[in-house]
């Protein structure tokens, strides 16, 4: 049975983008729909599968800035470059 890697939790437009490329590269995926934000904001999670993400290296590399610059839009940062919980008491 193959190991499978979650490469991405992306929004519907962050979702064709990456499985346009994995399919370009010949990789096979999996993917599923979760609730994220509530019922009416969902994310895909797209898995690959056994060895292919070594195929796929210097796209988990855009991932994580692309997931990165999202977090870092929606969260504030602190002086040490560490995201503050915005639900946290002060």
């Amino acid at each position: 049975m193959a190991n499978r890697h979650l490469i991405g939790l992306v929004t519907d437009a962050q979702e064709q983008a990456l499985l346009t490329e994995l399919d370009a590269r010949g990789v096979r995926y999996w993917k599923d729909e979760i609730p994220f934000g509530g019922l009416h904001d969902k994310r895909s999670r797209i898995f690959i599968f056994g060895c292919d993400i070594h195929r796929v290296a210097d796209l988990l590399e855009k991932i994580r800035k692309m997931a990165t610059a999202e977090l870092t839009n929606t969260y504030r940062l602190d002086g040490c470059s560490r995201l503050l919980n915005p639900f946290q008491i002060l």
